[in-house]
């Protein structure tokens, strides 16, 4: 409530971005550190507010962005800047190989699926062929050469 009696204050919102950040509230904690960043653009403490609620949504390059503003504008020598910026690495690794992990399951899985239609198609064709094939055998034994269907093959040649 404090907030209330001085808008103006940088270091609450700054104090009440971190306590959002704690509860999990990470989208409030981004919009009051990039408040408290708005009031006082020099406070070191308010852009490592803002670089953790954006490594903690996930946005590591945004995150790594204001880490190397930190490092490189503000204090070259900030511990948390120069932590942070490794975590957004590492994070960041870790993101594309899950993301390379399931582009893997999802190739393995096209490729079942395709190896599963193929078979199905296989097996679809051996049966029509079977189908196909006996249908040419019964219409062969009901009288092979028999032309005028009596079951006599040799009076064919006499009618021709």
């Amino acid at each position: 409530h404090a907030i209330t009696f001085d808008p103006e204050l940088h270091i609450l919102y700054s104090n009440r971005s971190a306590a959002y950040l704690s509860n999990g509230e990470k989208s409030r904690a981004l919009a009051d550190a990039k408040k408290c960043v708005d009031l006082k653009p020099d406070f070191v403490k308010g852009h490592s507010r803002l670089a953790a609620a954006m490594l903690s949504l996930g946005r590591w390059n945004e995150a790594k962005g204001v880490y190397r503003h930190i490092l490189k504008d503000l204090d070259k020598d900030n511990s948390v800047a120069k932590k942070g910026l490794e975590d957004c690495r590492t994070r960041e690794l870790k993101a594309k190989e899950m993301e390379m992990e399931m582009l893997r399951g999802a190739q393995k899985q096209k490729a079942e699926e395709e190896e599963k239609k193929k078979q199905q198609e296989e097996e679809e064709q051996k049966k029509s062929s079977k189908t196909d094939n006996n249908g040419a055998k019964e219409e062969n034994s009901k009288g092979q050469g028999d032309d005028d269907d009596d079951g006599d093959d040799d009076d064919d040649l006499l009618n021709e």
